[in-house]
């Protein structure tokens, strides 16, 4: 009898541990304030975001306050985060410029695109009911000849007003097309 009970005990603690991650991704930022407002560009080019390694995992850092942060085993990126940050930056960037051939590196040194972006990713972080960061880097770079043309630091935050992780990561999707803008605004 007593090995029944520390067995079903056993089943039920393992049953309750087995919570199923859940998987975000980001999204195609809504830019449709900025669309058609350039002047026309051959091709721009993503290089290979870089972030901290308290970010380059696959389970999200949700902010406890200004000195904690909690990684979740639940919430869980559904690629790896530099990609979806690539992917978000690409498919934003293509949005806003419709006739432009974005791209992402590497790429092959005949398709060596006009401008590319590099962009250095300090802090990414949020919390339901309190706000998401995006904070970091970026520079702006002639394709050809890899000369600086511009260069600028990022310090976004948004209120995120609902109370679930996929209000966070739909504040986060809102940053990046705030990096969007702000590259957008300086491109020649």
């Amino acid at each position: 009898m007593g090995r029944a009970l520390i067995l079903l005990s056993c089943l039920v603690l393992s049953a309750c541990s087995s919570v199923k991650p859940q998987y975000y991704t980001l999204g195609t930022p809504s830019l449709s304030s900025v669309e058609n407002q350039h002047k026309p560009v051959n091709s721009i080019g993503v290089a290979r975001i870089r972030l901290p390694s308290l970010l380059d995992r696959q389970g999200m850092v949700v902010r406890k306050d200004n000195f904690r942060v909690e990684v979740s085993e639940q919430a869980q990126w559904a690629g790896v985060l530099r990609d979806e940050v690539n992917e978000s930056l690409v498919s934003g960037l293509q949005a806003a410029l419709p006739n432009t051939r974005v791209q992402v590196a590497p790429w092959e040194l005949e398709q060596t695109p006009q401008y590319y972006l590099m962009v250095n990713i300090l802090e990414f972080d949020g919390a339901p009911q309190a706000e998401a960061k995006l904070r970091g880097s970026w520079q702006l770079l002639q394709g050809s000849s890899n000369r600086l043309l511009k260069a600028g630091s990022m310090s976004f935050k948004r209120s995120v007003v609902g109370k679930e992780l996929q209000d966070v990561v739909q504040v986060q999707n809102e940053l990046i097309g705030d990096l969007i803008r702000q590259v957008l605004a300086v491109l020649p």
